[in-house]
């Protein structure tokens, strides 16, 4: 039998930092929207120690829209959780629906931690490793275009002036190791499993800005 409901503060619910799951500005404000125009309407899922397993971002959107309570259900590993609603309109019930979808669509992973997670977890299962390789070759290319400057600024760090030595930037993928082999040859540039970028031509020395250890936060 399962155990009786018992009730916490949605103040007690704890992240899971390996949450790789980002919610968006937009898919932020669409579940806070929704809850507070239908009210809650999904369960989430927690562990023994309250910590989130699932629904992460409603539990952020529910905390914006001033929900303070949460009941906890210990249901048997065979039974199904339903969250029964009889007091909403057909309209409503339609809106819903595709609010909590739409709500999914407009959210992303966070590639850089999915693949941390790729190093002690089966991903397999959930993703195809192309699907995977496509996330982390996006990543790297939204890096790779990102403002120096203007993360610096944004970082709250000091003004410095450094010397703009790139002209263009260009992710390239190789098949195999021969390709990433035979590319270095040619470029002249040696390299090692850990090398994400290079300079061409290669410097002899780049004006670095260097923070004092933990100076990002």
């Amino acid at each position: 039998m399962a155990a009786e409901d018992t009730r916490a503060n949605i103040k007690d619910l704890k992240a899971d930092p390996r949450n790789a799951r980002k919610r968006t500005a937009r898919s932020s404000e669409l579940i806070k929207e929704s809850l507070e125009k239908f009210g809650p309407a999904r369960s989430v899922v927690i562990d023994e120690f309250g910590t989130l397993i699932a629904g992460h971002g409603t539990v952020e959107a529910a905390k914006k829209a001033g929900i303070t309570q949460v009941r906890i259900v210990e249901p048997e590993k065979g039974e199904l959780i339903a969250v029964r609603r009889s007091d909403l309109t057909d309209a409503e019930k339609v809106s819903l629906g595709i609010a909590d979808n739409r709500a999914s669509d407009l959210s992303q992973w966070d590639a850089a931690l999915l693949k941390e997670l790729e190093q002690d977890f089966n991903l397999s299962g959930l993703f195809f490793q192309d699907e995977l390789e496509a996330l982390y070759v996006q990543n790297e290319a939204e890096i790779a275009d990102a403002n120096p400057v203007e993360e610096w600024a944004k970082a709250g760090m000091p003004e410095f002036d450094n010397q703009n030595l790139v002209f263009r930037k260009i992710i390239v993928s190789f098949a195999d190791e021969a390709g990433v082999t035979e590319f270095f040859r040619l470029i002249g540039q040696s390299y090692t499993e850990n090398t994400r970028s290079i300079c061409f031509p290669e410097q002899a020395e780049v004006p670095r800005v260097v923070s004092e250890p933990g100076a990002l936060g």
